[in-house]
């Protein structure tokens, strides 16, 4: 029985070749016409590839063109060899948002002519694609206006007088530009964005729900959109109208109700649906806005669920009778974040230094607004755990950091729990 292992399948021969530096260019060439698109991949990558294949298989690979070792060598051994890219080619690069700024700089001012017939630019080229040829549509030119000049006094002009076409008439693979769009938004004209809010791509219409100079009107059409990112950015926006807000407290995902708690501005009868919300999450959010109101605290303070608790405990500014309600509470963690309050009162914390949790004394021990009475308590317990957390704290006198060190000589030094 032969024990010789399989050798390998054509295609990984193949691979293997694509990959390889030392492939002789003419089999390159060759394998750039290949099926898969694994090999022309591979090879778009390989420094080897013959420069005119590489320009072909940068219309399909433009990233992977702009990566091949190949260009970084060319830009020193001959620097204009860009220029006798195609215009194909061009459009194709110029959608990636790091194209060399001299390649960018250089088609900007190559064209003799610019003139818009019907709404659209054409143009007539004096360089690689021909002179006196027409190109309509998103043209070379305007792909690289989009990019910006070097200067940056007329970067953004010449963006705005790309991006009008561009977005009146975007395909779905200019993505990646039309976030360049976004950057200036300040500058664009009305409806530049309501219109971009159209655009097929969620991602787009996501990045649209989030600027922050989208208006309401746009909001409101973006609210009804089926994408939970969409949907998600809409709840958050400032200029969200209140009955997409109320709205949206209501959405079956309970992330985008999160972030409606996550407001300062929602109304009281929004809070109040809120502190009633089936998720727990939804409600240990709403516990923890610093605009909610003390009365719905309170309800939230004695929610069953540990997390919404917490959250109360925490909150900035929890009124004292809460905290003294939730310094009692059955769960170790609600404790924990009362005593982590900068604003429980002295009195709390002294009562904590008996907690049954050496969690909780421990952080009274390490907080720096403990008093020097309930540290001189927490020094006395026989516990070394709760000494170490409190005996380098600076409320302490020379004395009683005196006494503690000598309790602890020969302890094991020990960190204290930290939460």
């Amino acid at each position: 029985m032969s024990n010789e292992q399989p050798g390998p399948s054509p295609f990984e021969t193949r691979w293997a070749q694509a990959m390889d530096p030392e492939t002789l260019p003419a089999l390159l060439e060759t394998l750039s016409k290949d099926q898969a698109c694994e090999i022309r991949c591979c090879v778009t990558l390989n420094s080897n590839t013959p420069l005119d294949c590489l320009l072909l298989l940068a219309r399909e690979f433009p990233a992977d063109f702009l990566h091949n070792p190949l260009i970084a060598l060319l830009e020193l051994a001959q620097p204009h060899f860009f220029q006798y890219i195609d215009a194909e080619t061009w459009l194709h690069l110029l959608k990636l948002r790091y194209v060399p700024q001299h390649w960018i700089d250089w088609i900007i001012s190559s064209f003799a002519a610019l003139e818009r017939e019907d709404g659209r630019i054409a143009m007539w080229s004096t360089h690689a694609w021909g002179p006196g040829k027409i190109m309509k549509g998103y043209t070379v030119l305007e792909a690289a206006l989009l990019h910006g000049a070097s200067d940056a006094a007329t970067a953004d002009t010449l963006r705005l007088q790309a991006a009008d076409l561009l977005i009146r008439e975007w395909t779905i693979d200019w993505v990646d530009m039309l976030y360049t769009v976004l950057e200036i938004a300040d500058r664009l004209p009305p409806g530049w964005l309501t219109q971009l809010a159209l655009h097929p791509d969620e991602r787009l219409r996501t990045a649209v729900a989030a600027n922050p100079n989208t208006s309401a009107a746009t909001l409101l059409s973006l609210s009804n959109d089926a994408t939970t990112s969409v949907l998600y950015a809409v709840a958050g926006h400032p200029n969200t109208p209140v009955d997409v807000i109320s709205r949206l407290a209501s959405h079956s995902n309970h992330s985008i109700r999160a972030h409606i708690a996550e407001r300062h501005d929602i109304t009281e009868k929004i809070i109040t649906q809120l502190t009633l919300d089936p998720e727990s999450y939804v409600r240990s959010t709403l516990a923890r806005n610093p605009a909610t109101p003390e009365k719905i605290l309170a309800r939230l303070a004695t929610d069953p669920e540990t997390p919404v608790r917490l959250m109360a405990a925490r909150h900035p500014q929890c009124p004292q009778h809460l905290l003294q309600q939730l310094v009692t509470d059955p769960e170790e963690a609600v404790r924990v974040a009362v005593a982590q309050n900068p604003i429980t009162p002295a009195e709390l914390i002294l009562h904590m230094v008996t907690d049954p949790s050496l969690q909780v004394r421990c952080i009274i021990g390490q907080n720096a607004w403990t008093p020097t009475e309930t540290l001189a308590r927490l020094l006395a317990q026989p516990d070394t755990t709760i000494q170490q957390a409190s005996v380098w704290h600076p409320a302490l006198t020379r004395s009683m950091v005196s006494e503690a060190q000598s309790a602890l000589a020969g302890v094991p030094c020990r960190l204290a729990p930290l939460v």
